[in-house]
């Protein structure tokens, strides 16, 4: 089945090419990510929020949000939103 209907709007299933297709750049752009950069998205798939992860990794809510807006960034995302869609995704690829 390559795409299934959900209320008004189609959602395409995760085997459908231009899935794949987005994820494959997804992580080509992931690649341009530092280390602490790749850690904090990990941390943001995982469901932790801004002040959470400022915690687990010993530093400042502002540096995690900087850290995020790099990220958003270098991903070409344009909200907070999307951001944690993309690591989810990413952590579930």
């Amino acid at each position: 089945m390559a795409a299934k209907k959900n209320k008004s709007r189609t959602l395409l299933a995760d085997d459908h090419p231009i899935v794949r297709q987005g994820l494959a750049e997804m992580i080509d752009a992931q690649k341009d990510l530092s280390d602490r950069e790749l850690e904090v998205f990990n941390l943001i798939g995982q469901g932790h929020g801004t002040r959470q992860i400022a915690e687990e990794l010993h530093l400042s809510i502002k540096t995690i949000e900087s850290h995020r807006a790099h990220i958003k960034e270098k991903l070409n995302l344009k909200s907070g939103t999307e951001l944690v869609q993309q690591a989810i995704q990413w952590r579930d690829a």
